[in-house]
C-alpha cells in the first residue's frame, strides 16, 4: 500500500462504539449506554454517563460495605431512572 493508510477499505470511517470504562465496584463511565440491573447486584463508586438506569422488579441493588479503605458509597448519574 506504499505508506498509505493500511486499514481495509470500508472500515476507515466507521465510528467506534464504546461501552465506557467501568466496573461494578469502582464505577466509571458507562459510555452513554443503558444500565439494567436484572439480577441481585452489589455495586459501589461513582457511575456516570448512563442513558437509562433500570432496576428490574424483584431485584435488589446493594452498596458494597465500606471495608476500612474502600467502598461504602454508590452514586449514579443517568438521563433517566
Amino acid at each position: 500500500m506504499d505508506g498509505e493508510d493500511e486499514r481495509p477499505q470500508g472500515l476507515a470511517h466507521l465510528p467506534l462504539m464504546s461501552s465506557g470504562n467501568w466496573t461494578l465496584l469502582d464505577g466509571g463511565d458507562h459510555g452513554g449506554l443503558d444500565w439494567i440491573i436484572s439480577n441481585n447486584t452489589t455495586a459501589a463508586g461513582h457511575h456516570y454517563n448512563i442513558s437509562a438506569f433500570t432496576i428490574q422488579q424483584n431485584v435488589s441493588l446493594l452498596v458494597e460495605p465500606y471495608n476500612g479503605t474502600a467502598f461504602g458509597n454508590l452514586s449514579i448519574e443517568a438521563q433517566s431512572v
